[in-house]
């Protein structure tokens, strides 16, 4: 696990680079969240790094999403998965696979099958063809609807 440290260390050494004029690469900044345990431990400092990685005019990738979404499928927060989720589409990016996985997850976390049936349907309507975890969290989320 990471030291507490860690996670703020990051963060100067990446704005360090940017006032560098040295852009990020988010696969970068994915590796090295994963390594401190942002990657599924804090939802609000991967946002907080978003946002300051924006304001220094990076482009954040898919990967870059799905590991927020990941972060809130773990959180169990489906209300925020569900607007990071869309807020890809609104950058110019298309979810993949992993985005969908990410989502369902947090429904089924939130034990909101509703909401996960209509991700499932606008999955297929969008030709994403959903595997074996996007149904092993929907039924998930379907069985445990309100328990």
């Amino acid at each position: 696990m990471a030291r507490t440290n860690d996670s703020e260390a990051l963060r100067q050494w990446f704005e360090k680079a940017a006032e560098h004029g040295i852009e990020i690469n988010e696969d970068i900044v994915h590796h090295a969240m994963v390594g401190t345990g942002e990657s599924g431990a804090n939802s609000e400092d991967i946002v907080r790094l978003w946002e300051n990685l924006r304001k220094k005019g990076t482009q954040p990738n898919v990967k870059f999403f799905n590991m927020l979404l990941n972060s809130y499928a773990q959180e169990g927060d489906a209300v925020n998965a569900e607007k990071w989720f869309h807020r890809i589409r609104e950058e110019g990016l298309e979810p993949d696979i992993y985005s969908y996985q990410s989502l369902l997850a947090a429904m089924a976390k939130a034990r909101d099958g509703t909401t996960a049936a209509r991700v499932m349907t606008s999955m297929i309507k969008n030709t994403m063809e959903p595997d074996e975890k996007c149904y092993q969290q929907m039924i998930f989320a379907a069985s445990n609807q309100g328990n």
